[in-house]
C-alpha cells in the first residue's frame, strides 16, 4: 500500500510503507554499488525538507502500473522538492546507463528511445500528453 505524501515538481511522489532499501553487493577492490530502492517516510522532515542522508543514492521510479523503469538520483530528486526546473534524468540500475527522463507537469517518464522518436528535448520538457509516472519513495 502506498500512500500520498507530496510532490516532486510536478512528479507525485509516493512513499511505499516499510520499505527498504536495497544495496548491490560488490566486489573488493571495485567502487561500492549505489544503494536502490524507496524513499523511507522518515527521510521526510516536519518543514517539508528532505533529509537526503536517509534516502538511497538511487531512487526508483516507477510507471503508473508500478514497474521499475530506472533510478533517479537522490540529489536530483531532493533538488526538484521546491519548483519546477527540467526533466530528471533517469538512470539504470548501475547509475552509469541514462535510460530517460522523468519530466514535469504530469508528462512522467520517457525512455531516451520515445524521446528521439517524439522529438523530446529534456531541456525543454512538454507540457502534457504522455502517461503519468510516479517517483516512488
Amino acid at each position: 500500500m502506498t500512500t500520498l505524501k507530496g510532490f516532486i515538481t510536478g512528479f507525485l511522489l509516493v512513499v511505499a510503507a516499510g520499505a527498504a532499501t536495497v544495496a548491490s553487493a560488490a566486489g573488493p577492490g571495485t567502487d561500492p554499488a549505489p544503494s536502490r530502492g524507496t524513499i523511507p517516510e522518515q527521510a521526510f522532515r516536519a518543514d517539508g525538507s528532505l533529509d537526503v542522508s536517509l534516502v538511497p543514492d538511487l531512487v526508483s521510479v516507477e510507471d503508473d502500473h508500478g514497474d521499475v523503469m530506472g533510478y533517479a538520483r537522490s540529489a536530483d530528486v531532493a533538488s526538484q522538492r521546491s519548483a519546477p526546473t527540467s526533466a530528471v534524468d533517469v538512470w539504470d540500475a548501475s547509475g552509469k546507463r541514462l535510460v530517460g527522463h522523468v519530466y514535469p507537469d504530469g508528462v512522467g517518464f520517457l525512455s531516451i528511445a520515445d524521446e528521439h522518436a517524439r522529438n523530446v528535448d529534456p531541456h525543454d520538457p512538454p507540457e502534457s500528453g504522455y502517461a503519468p509516472t510516479t517517483v516512488v519513495g
